[in-house]
């Protein structure tokens, strides 16, 4: 909820990145720690994989907004 919370909160999310990469992150090395894993576990590792991408996209675009103010704007 917080995450969702913060996509509207400008002044959360900064902090809804940093928790939402510690999740991803922290599953994906406890997934590839343990090395095997069935094919459940194999489909959340993907899942989190797609998702810490989408992750670093928007914090990409965050950065980029924040600091021309809005997308194309020069």
């Amino acid at each position: 909820m917080f995450l969702l919370f913060a996509a509207f909160r400008g002044a959360f999310q900064l902090l809804a990145f940093i928790a939402g990469f510690v999740s991803v992150v922290s599953f994906l090395y406890l997934a590839w720690s343990v090395g095997t894993y069935d094919a459940q576990l194999g489909r959340v590792f993907l899942a989190d994989v797609v998702a810490r991408v989408c992750l670093v996209v928007g914090a990409a675009a965050n950065v980029c907004v924040s600091r021309d103010g809005a997308l194309g704007s020069r």
